[in-house]
């Protein structure tokens, strides 16, 4: 795969989103002077990525961002936990191969998140029956699809206790049904949300769902790819472009192919600073910042522009090619 440098044009995109960014106000989910608050960071990595697989350097960003979320409990913070869950397609094997073409593993995940949150959930309940319990959920390409989908998921069931829970999985360990008996620990609708996506796709089964995202997300922010044009990714408008009139969501367009933005390439220069946006929103929804940014690379050979439509021959640039624009679904 070939790569374009990132013009001085391309690199103000960022600085133009950073401001964006700056001028808008998010909710501050939790803070000291409320004891009781919790943020609980649900992560989805993107299609065929995984942290727990990938080496280290080819971590995306919701990897990377995740792992700083986890590293919180050696410093001693206990109002901030996270939960992680692998992208579609990393089960390996011919099932995971017809899940990166597919994502029907869509609701799997969805369920494996929900188990999580629950589970920790509980515990911070477990100490603290007045635990205020927030969410943020971030994801990248179908992950981000997952994403406005478990803020569904958790409008729909509040919090539910996994006590009693009944979880059936497949030989990959993938849940197929999971049934929650008792009574809801949080009522439908009352948990706060905010979600975070990098460059949502939508290819296959995440388009058969409803993604729309619901009252109970007060904020979001989404970063889109400004040089992806494969047919098969077209952008998903979970947030439409710009900032809306409610001060409530924000979307920005910054230079990239879809992986720039989610990251995980060698030469990563425009994934950094892709990250360095979410990091900056997601210290906006707690009065202590509680993530690092990494520093931005000025090396030219590391500021550049994949052309993903060269990595694989079946990959195709109609709508592109016609238009001069890339497609996308609302």
């Amino acid at each position: 795969m070939s790569t374009v440098s990132a013009t001085a044009e391309d690199l103000e995109t960022y600085a133009r989103a950073s401001r964006e960014l700056g001028a808008f106000q998010s909710p501050a989910l939790v803070g000291a002077a409320r004891p009781n608050e919790r943020l609980y960071l649900a992560a989805f990595d993107g299609t065929g990525n995984s942290m727990l697989r990938d080496a280290p350097e080819k971590h995306t960003n919701v990897a990377r961002i995740y792992r700083q979320v986890y590293d919180l409990r050696d410093e001693g913070i206990d109002t901030i936990r996270g939960g992680y869950v692998e992208g579609v397609g990393t089960q390996g094997g011919w099932s995971g191969r017809w899940d990166q073409m597919t994502g029907h593993t869509y609701d799997a995940r969805l369920e494996e998140m929900y188990l999580q949150f629950a589970t920790q959930a509980a515990e911070w309940i477990a100490e603290n029956p007045d635990a205020d319990i927030r969410l943020a959920t971030i994801g990248f390409s179908r992950g981000g699809e997952q994403a406005a989908g478990f803020t569904r998921l958790v409008e729909e069931r509040g919090i539910q206790s996994p006590l009693g829970a009944v979880i059936e999985r497949d030989r990959h360990g993938l849940i197929t049904s999971a049934t929650y008996p008792g009574p809801p620990l949080r009522a439908p609708g009352s948990v706060v949300q905010a979600v975070g996506l990098f460059d949502p796709v939508g290819t296959g089964e995440p388009r058969d769902h409803d993604r729309r995202l619901p009252p109970s997300v007060v904020s979001g922010f989404q970063i889109t790819a400004d040089d992806e044009i494969r047919n098969l990714f077209l952008l998903t408008h979970i947030l439409d472009p710009g900032a809306t009139a409610d001060g409530r969501f924000l979307s920005v367009r910054v230079a990239g192919a879809h992986s720039d933005i989610g990251s995980g390439y060698a030469l990563d220069g425009l994934g950094i600073r892709s990250g360095n946006l979410m990091i900056d929103y997601l210290n906006s929804l707690s009065e202590q910042p509680f993530l690092q940014k990494a520093e931005e690379p000025t090396d030219p050979r590391r500021n550049v522009i994949h052309r993903s439509e060269e990595h694989l021959f079946i990959y195709r640039t109609s709508i592109h090619d016609r238009t001069g624009e890339r497609g996308h679904v609302d």
